[in-house]
């Protein structure tokens, strides 16, 4: 009895522990629609974590990492690089709208 236990708690912890590898990537660009430097204001993600938690990056600018987080459409950023800032905002469909500490910053889905 005790090795059928042990067994099924193996199994368990098995299935549990996903590699980053075996996670669906998903590659999603963002451009934004109403800020003036248009060309660096690209967004790219690349999904993980079962499509919750994105590495991403901006195209073309100083930040170059920071997390992403969706949940209920609900959008948390929180960047890494030159400085530290945490956006929050919605996504619905294909477009994006983050509410920054410059006000507010709608993007749409363009990959």
């Amino acid at each position: 009895m005790k090795k059928i236990i042990y067994f099924a708690l193996i199994l368990v912890a098995l299935v549990s522990c996903e590699k980053e590898g075996d996670v669906d990537l998903i590659y999603t660009a963002w451009l934004a629609e109403n800020v003036e430097y248009t060309s660096e204001k690209i967004i790219a993600f690349t999904a993980k974590n079962n499509g919750k938690i994105y590495e991403a990056r901006y195209i073309g600018r100083y930040t170059t990492g920071f997390t992403y987080e969706v949940n209920r459409n609900k959008v948390y950023i929180e960047t890494e690089g030159y400085s530290v800032e945490s956006y929050t905002g919605v996504v619905e469909g294909d477009i994006m709208t983050l509410q920054t500490s410059g006000g507010v910053e709608i993007y749409k889905k363009i990959e």
